[in-house]
């Protein structure tokens, strides 16, 4: 399984226990919970169900399931007491709830696509996949039917959004008006990029923007091994562009900015040095890693994995919407065999939510190996029930 960094925590332990203590005082105090029980109202100023707000009370007494990036995100979010244990919240449904795989009302994470097109054709990657690069499945989104799925969002609850799934988002051309409209919006925004087409003023609209999260793609700090496995790409170019990036997000224009930059690559070379590449690419971010790769480069094609019983989180954790308006819990499964169906026929995002409960039951009854292409994607996460 691809694992990101442990992201360092930023705080002294001081800080940290007196934010715990304050956070525990106030959802724990009578008060507060006679509150949960105006369902309406507490749902829309907090943006959590009754039945989900009742589950932290059992569970998470402690907060001590807090990651050290969580608590960081949490500090950093706002300096409002409500405003953070909001974004409390949204974090026990992504991280706590979904571990234990206790489905939450609406999706905790929702993954947008600007666009299936990609200027890159990596080995590793299902754009390499003549089948799936046609007419069929390339396209961009309409930028009303973005907005109309933003303004669900915010109005559901959802907590964190990405831009990015089988595409590079900058070949959109209005992704700058995409980012600028998800300001006021969303807790947490990430935006993937392989940062070739990423200009000075894209670079400043993000640094003006609600972006939390900036992800750069990139395999290698080499050139010649970095086109090796990017074919299309520009080492040169891109290494340009993350610096001018990383200078103005250090810049006293933008320092107080809260981005969390990270440059994450694929290891598919015995040559490619994990301790290097980190070494290098950490001066022009906040962590830099390689992952091992996915089965993804022709996902139908794999061979099956009859002995994987175990679950996949991303059915609870995530929804997937791509350009066309189909819906699906994950981008391994790059045709959408997955698919409840499209969200423009079907209307709501609750609703898609809920129609991937058949699929969710299957990974719970260990019989994922039924299902095509779960039976063959080497993905999975360990159940903490």
């Amino acid at each position: 399984m691809p694992v990101e960094p442990s992201v360092r925590l930023k705080y002294s332990s001081r800080v940290v226990a007196n934010l715990k203590n304050m956070l525990i005082s106030e959802i724990f105090n009578s008060e507060f919970i006679t509150r949960s029980g105006y369902v309406e109202e507490f749902f829309k100023k907090y943006k959590i169900s009754r039945e989900e707000f009742n589950f932290f009370l059992e569970y998470s007494k402690d907060l001590d399931w807090l990651t050290d990036q969580e608590i960081n995100s949490i500090i950093e979010f706002d300096e409002d007491l409500d405003e953070r244990i909001k974004f409390l919240f949204h974090r026990f449904r992504y991280s706590f709830m979904t571990s234990l795989r206790v489905a939450t009302r609406v999706p905790p994470y929702v993954l947008i696509e600007p666009t299936s097109i990609c200027n890159m054709r990596c080995p590793m990657c299902f754009q390499t996949d003549k089948s799936f690069t046609t007419k069929e499945f390339m396209g961009q989104i309409d930028f009303d039917f973005f907005k109309s799925i933003i303004d669900q969002c915010h109005e559901l609850g959802v907590g964190a959004i990405t831009l990015a799934s089988r595409g590079e988002p900058t070949l959109h051309p209005r992704l700058g008006e995409m980012i600028e409209y998800l300001n006021g919006k969303v807790m947490e925004i990430k935006l993937n990029t392989n940062a070739l087409r990423l200009t000075k003023d894209l670079s400043e609209k993000i640094l003006n923007s609600d972006i939390s999260h900036l992800v750069f793609s990139i395999d290698s700090h080499l050139k010649d091994e970095y086109e090796l496995i990017r074919i299309g790409g520009d080492f040169d170019k891109v290494f340009e562009n993350v610096s001018v990036f990383w200078e103005l997000r250090n810049s006293p224009k933008y320092k107080s900015k809260k981005i969390r930059v990270s440059i994450s690559g694929i290891k598919l070379l015995d040559t490619q040095n994990q301790f290097e590449f980190k070494k290098f690419w950490e001066n022009y971010s906040d962590d830099a890693y390689l992952n091992y790769p996915e089965e993804r480069w022709n996902t139908y094609a794999n061979q099956k994995h009859p002995e994987l019983r175990k679950s996949c989180l991303y059915p609870w954790e995530r929804m997937y919407i791509w350009h066309d308006g189909t819906v699906n819990p994950c981008d391994v499964d790059y045709k959408s065999f997955l698919s409840p169906g499209n969200l423009k026929d079907i209307g709501s995002i609750e609703t898609c939510w809920r129609q991937l409960n058949s699929l969710r039951a299957s990974h719970l009854s260990q019989n994922r190996s039924m299902i095509n292409p779960c039976d063959r994607c080497g993905v999975y996460h360990e159940c903490e029930r």
